[in-house]
């Protein structure tokens, strides 16, 4: 198996569950300087994350390479190689970036799946389990059903500079023609990951990570309300190495979300019986806070998202939300028997 962002947090599960359902051996693209620090790159991640298990470490194989790179950052010689010997690729890898325009998220996001079809067609045919993300929907909305299904794909419809979704969008239409030229390919399109659902072990610069310690740390969140939808890392990482093994799954797409996405309201209530006290405040006297603290730190959880937090539009009703809704009816037929299931994002998830 060929395995793309194995060091990511999402891939370090990937990773793990390729290890666990499968007796294959796992080369795994990383950026490094040496096979010796890519593979202690990869060991960090499964230690990090309370997953590693020595027995199984024989079977990974680091590759130093680069997405972002032609021919994935690898010699002519070490592509063919990698062609004849691999026999299925889970692409996982991208750059996630919520600020940068798509001009600098298209070499890893684009270009980088465009080498990985590359391989895929090269000495040999070769499935490729693509994850996408939910966020290719961009600003659309469903028009008939009232939810968007697994087979839907829209035309490109993304609010500003969104240049991250955008990237996966045209990331998506590639591997797209690529099936309908014959390639074998499932894709997969998660919701936001977060942290598993018994061990709560979580990527602390998750975009919702950061958002609550940073909420702590200032002892204010928004009086505005906001839905998250949330999936625990296990259970998506655990669904795709399942569905990926499934030949009858071959040219679908599946959605991981939650069917009932968790309030913000809910998440501080949490947070405030859990012992740290947060008071909730106008969105603009948060701002207010926020600009302050970080301007004083630039360690603060919340200095990254800074310019994610803009300025009030005059008349704007922040509490009103239009949720889109995602179809998880043909991905929880394909489920049904493995007896994997998303937990619910209530207390107890959030607990651990």
């Amino acid at each position: 198996i060929f395995l793309t962002g194995a060091t990511g947090f999402l891939g370090v599960f990937l990773l793990h569950e390729l290890l666990q359902q499968t007796s294959a051996n796992v080369f795994c693209l990383v950026r490094a300087k040496s096979e010796q620090a890519a593979y202690d790159k990869l060991r960090s991640g499964l230690e990090q994350y309370e997953i590693f298990d020595p027995e199984l470490m024989h079977r990974v194989l680091p590759v130093c390479g680069d997405l972002s790179s032609p021919q994935l950052g690898l010699t002519t010689a070490q592509f063919d190689q990698l062609a004849n010997e691999v026999d299925a690729i889970y692409h996982n890898g991208a750059l996630v970036n919520f600020i940068q325009p798509y001009a600098a998220l298209k070499a890893a996001n684009v270009l980088g799946t465009e080498e990985v079809l590359r391989l895929a067609c090269t000495h040999k045919v070769k499935p490729v389990h693509y994850v996408s993300t939910l966020s290719v929907f961009g600003s659309a909305m469903p028009i008939d059903s009232g939810s968007f299904s697994e087979d839907d794909f829209p035309s490109p419809s993304f609010d500003g500079e969104d240049g991250y979704s955008q990237s996966k969008w045209v990331a998506e239409q590639l591997v797209r023609t690529a099936a309908s030229r014959g390639l074998p390919v499932t894709i997969h399109r998660p919701a936001t990951v977060t942290g598993h659902s018994d061990t709560g072990v979580w990527n602390m610069d998750n975009f919702l990570c950061r958002l609550i310690r940073g909420c702590i740390d200032i002892g204010k969140a928004p009086v505005e309300q906001m839905n998250f939808d949330i999936v625990p890392v296990d259970y998506v990482s655990k669904a795709i190495v399942y569905l990926s093994q499934q030949p009858q799954v071959i040219g679908k797409t599946f959605h991981f979300n939650n069917k009932w996405p968790v309030k913000s309201i809910d998440i501080i209530a949490w947070i405030n019986a859990f012992g740290c006290p947060v008071q909730q405040v106008p969105f603009a006297e948060w701002r207010e806070n926020v600009t302050a603290v970080t301007k004083q730190s630039t360690d603060h959880p919340l200095y990254p998202l800074l310019s994610m937090f803009q300025e009030d539009v005059v008349g704007e009703d922040k509490s009103v939300e239009i949720r889109k809704e995602y179809s998880v009816v043909k991905t929880e037929e394909a489920l049904l028997m493995s007896g994997i299931q998303c937990p619910a994002a209530d207390r107890a998830l959030f607990d651990a």
